[in-house]
């Protein structure tokens, strides 16, 4: 085959010898050649040319151009033209050509046949407030990654707008480093550009224990209770952030702490669980402010008031009736 340009005119010519046996027809001996011309006028008008002298054997079951003329023209946008005229050989046919006459219009409407897709992107960056780094940290957004630059930066391209969960692979960042806003983070993406800045900083604690003890009150005779055995009682811790709550159960006496959280205000709050009247908790609540990678410490205190019985000291007259019945 044999291609060239000339005059914004593509040429191609092409041939092949072939001497077949098959079919009933032993040792036949075929020339085919032929040559196509494209010719491209303007960018609105164009014409080809096509021409091969024969086909082989094995496309006898399909239709054949022998010779063909091709004319295009746009009219308008959207409004184009096509002449052309051709000798084929129809399927099945071995020698008898059939002279083909065409003329069609196309009206191209350019509506769309379904939705194109949209797509955005997401912008953002971790401020440092007092971590170690926030290079390499890995962003989850659906099924999408992203991982930081050396100041934080991070960036997530053609996404399909919608709503979103933005995390972090806590495997990426030490074991204390917290964000100053919830993650996973709930985001809906618009079509227009989308921007989520975050800081990153140092998880506080909160460690406490109940301190109980016994007591009663002097001036009045106290009467030992009879042994009981004693049950255990346990109450509820509560810590809020007025977003997230945690609660734990403890025994009286016992130890608590909550660990992993933001460095912002929490309110901790002590409650009953049932606990008998007699046990008294002086201050029921902390409003605590935690500073970054700080472990703040309080004590409950439950009093437990003793069984008194208070004996009355008034006289008490006893009398009885001496008189005899008179004969």
């Amino acid at each position: 085959m044999i291609s060239f340009e000339k005059f914004r005119t593509t040429f191609n010519l092409f041939g092949s010898y072939a001497v077949t046996s098959r079919y009933q027809m032993p040792e036949q001996k075929q020339v085919y050649y032929g040559a196509r011309i494209l010719s491209r006028f303007s960018d609105k008008t164009s014409f080809s040319l096509f021409y091969q002298n024969n086909y082989m054997p094995e496309e006898y079951y399909t239709d054949r151009n022998l010779f063909e003329l091709l004319f295009h023209q746009q009219v308008f946008p959207g409004h184009e033209f096509d002449l052309s005229g051709r000798y084929a050989l129809q399927r099945g046919e071995m020698g008898s050509k059939d002279f083909i006459l065409s003329l069609r219009y196309t009206l191209r409407l350019n509506v769309p046949t379904q939705k194109k897709a949209e797509f955005t992107s997401l912008y953002g960056n971790i401020s440092n407030l007092g971590v170690e780094k926030v290079e390499g940290i890995r962003l989850m957004l659906g099924s999408h990654l992203s991982v930081t630059d050396l100041h934080g930066n991070f960036v997530f391209k053609n996404i399909v707008p919608g709503d979103y969960v933005l995390d972090i692979d806590r495997s990426t960042t030490n074991i204390n480093d917290i964000a100053n806003v919830t993650i996973p983070a709930a985001l809906y993406l618009c079509d227009n550009e989308n921007i989520f800045n975050f800081g990153l900083t140092e998880a506080a604690t909160i460690y406490g224990m109940i301190d109980y003890s016994e007591t009663g009150q002097t001036g009045f005779a106290q009467v030992p209770a009879a042994k009981e055995k004693r049950k255990k009682e346990n109450i509820i811790i509560e810590t809020s952030d007025g977003e997230h709550t945690y609660r734990k159960i403890v025994a009286l006496g016992g130890y608590f702490d909550f660990t992993y959280l933001r460095p912002v205000e929490w309110k901790v709050k002590i409650y009953r669980n049932g606990l008998d009247k007699k046990y008294k908790i002086p201050i029921e609540h902390f409003d605590l402010f935690l500073q970054s990678s700080e472990t703040k410490k309080i004590i409950f205190n439950v009093v437990k008031q003793q069984t008194e019985v208070r004996y009355q000291q008034e006289t008490v007259r006893v009398s009885y009736n001496q008189n005899r019945k008179q004969k």
